[in-house]
C-alpha cells in the first residue's frame, strides 16, 4: 500500500524541486514525504481540511493575484499559502503544492493560440494533406496557384515629425516624436511556388470577406 501510494503521488512530480525548478531544503523535502505517506482520512480529504477548505484553496489558485493588490501576475505556492492564511486556512507552501499538483499549475501559463494537440493522428493527417498540396504546387507543370495567407494586425501607422537627410560622416536623423494615424491590418498571400506576394489587402480591421 505504501509503495503504491508513493508511486502514485510522485508520478511526474520531483519532490526535491520547487515549482520554479530550484532545489528545496531538506526540511521541505521531509515535510513533503510525511504528507505523501501520512494516513488519509476516510472522507477522502487530507487530514485537517474540509471539502469547503479544498474548494476555497482551488478557487484562490484560479484567481488573479492582482485582485488582492499583489505585485505579480502568477501565483507561487508560497504566496498562495500566505493568502490562504488571510482567509482562515493555515497551509504550508509544500502542502499547497501537493493539493494542486494533479489539477492546477498556477505558476504556469501558455498562449491560447497554441492549443494542445488532442488527437495526434488527426493532426498528422491534416499536416500531411497540407504538405502534399505544397509539394504539388512546386511541380514544374503545375498551373494551379497555391498561396499561403497570413495577417498582421494592429500595425501602428505613424509619421515622424522631422527627418534630416544623411550627410558625409553622419547618418540620417529621425525625430523620435511622431504623429499617430491609427492602426491598420495587413493580409498578404504568398505564392508557394514563386515565393512572391500574390495578393494583399489592407484596412483598419479584418472584414468577413477576408476570412
Amino acid at each position: 500500500m505504501w509503495r503504491n501510494r508513493w508511486i502514485e503521488s510522485t508520478e511526474n512530480f520531483d519532490i526535491t524541486l520547487d515549482q520554479d525548478g530550484s532545489l528545496l531544503s531538506d526540511r521541505n523535502i521531509i515535510e513533503i514525504i510525511n504528507i505523501l505517506l501520512s494516513d488519509r482520512s476516510g472522507s477522502g480529504c487530507p487530514s485537517g481540511f474540509t471539502e469547503e477548505d479544498l474548494m476555497l484553496l482551488q478557487l484562490l489558485a484560479c484567481e488573479d493575484p492582482q485582485k488582492y493588490n499583489l505585485p505579480f501576475t502568477n501565483w507561487t505556492h508560497k504566496e498562495l499559502s500566505k493568502q490562504a492564511t488571510k482567509i482562515g486556512i493555515n497551509i504550508s507552501p509544500s502542502w499547497y503544492g501537493i493539493l494542486l499538483k494533479n489539477d492546477l499549475r498556477p505558476q504556469k501559463s501558455e498562449y491560447w493560440i497554441f492549443p494542445k494537440i488532442e488527437d495526434e493522428q488527426e493532426f498528422v493527417e491534416i499536416i500531411t494533406k497540407v504538405s502534399l498540396i505544397y509539394k504539388e504546387a512546386l511541380e514544374p507543370n503545375n498551373k494551379i496557384v497555391v498561396t499561403c495567407t497570413d495577417e498582421k494586425k494592429d500595425i501602428h501607422a505613424i509619421n515622424s515629425m522631422k527627418t534630416k537627410p544623411a550627410e558625409k560622416g553622419k547618418p540620417q536623423k529621425i525625430d523620435p516624436e511622431y504623429k499617430r494615424n491609427g492602426t491598420t491590418c495587413l493580409i498578404a498571400g504568398l505564392d508557394v511556388k514563386t515565393g512572391k506576394i500574390a495578393h494583399y489587402s489592407q484596412g483598419q480591421t479584418r472584414q468577413e470577406d477576408d476570412s
